[in-house]
């Protein structure tokens, strides 16, 4: 098992934090990494109005960005963030992928390679691992990609519980009923451990590794407050935003990709669908990566019920 915080002592931290304060009340922005002068005075919203998000019109930054990385897990809720910090700013975002559904569906800029650094930003799964072959086919769909070199990165933090079931789907929007996740020697059950250790190589690189600042955000957090969460990462991001835009934002928070839940009926929850030796596995990295964010940024993990993650 990793051992994030004996690695987080010895990595620089690009934030000036107190343990014990509010790490996202506290950010200082930090400029030495980079050859790069970008300016960082505040990023105002472009005039798009609401109705015109709403269809989907988003703009180019009109200059050069920090390089900002939104790096998850698959099934982390990535699509959701970008539509909200879209609807906030009319700043469209990107990836270094090409999601034909997502372009399709609100994110024009979804294979726009060539415009990173004008994007508020741009989703990354990486680091992943190889794909996981299973009976012919694969369970994590992309392949391995080298990240540009980001500036900055903002990474969501969701429970692995929700990841890994959500990593039965292969599409946006697919949903199974429940006897499929109770088949054994199945596809998805099979690649259960690959997926978590995924779900912990991708955090100890983003926490602990990455030079660059980074924003921690909680994807519990960002569901249960939705609203004085995003404005927390636009401050982050350093744009300067109008109660409108925050209102356009709430308004419209829905996005075209909420999957419809699966009804449980065998089960009291979805911790049901694992056996006793991968929930003590899962538990252990929840408490590593919960240990991690409390001593190195100072935020304490509840899960979507206000529970803390311990």
């Amino acid at each position: 098992m990793m051992d994030f915080p004996n690695r987080a002592k010895n990595t620089i931290n690009p934030w000036k934090h107190t343990a014990g304060e509010d790490f996202h009340e506290n950010l200082t922005f930090n400029r030495t990494k980079t050859t790069k002068v970008f300016d960082i005075n505040a990023i105002r919203p472009h005039s798009v109005e609401c109705e015109d998000r709403k269809s989907g019109k988003f703009r180019l930054s009109a200059k050069e960005l920090p390089l900002t990385a939104l790096a998850s897990p698959n099934r982390s809720g990535n699509a959701w963030l970008r539509h909200l910090l879209q609807m906030a700013t009319g700043t469209g975002t990107s990836s270094i992928y090409c999601d034909r559904e997502l372009h399709r569906k609100g994110f024009p800029f979804e294979c726009d390679h060539t415009n990173h650094s004008r994007m508020l930003v741009v989703k990354t799964h990486e680091p992943c691992p190889p794909l996981l072959p299973q009976k012919g086919k694969k369970v994590v769909q992309k392949p391995r990609l080298k990240n540009p070199p980001f500036y900055r990165a903002v990474i969501i933090i969701r429970d692995p519980y929700k990841i890994l079931v959500g990593n039965m789907h292969k599409s946006h929007l697919q949903v199974f009923k429940e006897e499929k996740y109770f088949k054994e020697n199945s596809e998805w059950r099979s690649a259960l451990p690959d997926l978590l250790n995924w779900w912990n190589h991708h955090n100890d690189y983003w926490l602990t590794k990455f030079r660059g600042p980074v924003y921690p955000l909680l994807y519990s957090k960002l569901l249960i407050d939705t609203e004085n969460e995003l404005k927390k990462l636009l401050k982050f991001l350093n744009v300067t935003y109008t109660e409108s835009d925050i209102r356009c934002a709430m308004d419209n928070k829905e996005g075209q990709f909420h999957r419809n839940q699966t009804v449980w009926t065998r089960i009291k929850d979805i911790t049901g669908l694992f056996d006793n030796t991968l929930k003590k596995e899962i538990d252990a990295s929840v408490k590593v990566v919960s240990e991690l964010l409390n001593t190195k940024y100072g935020i304490e993990w509840l899960d979507e019920n206000h529970r803390v993650r311990r």
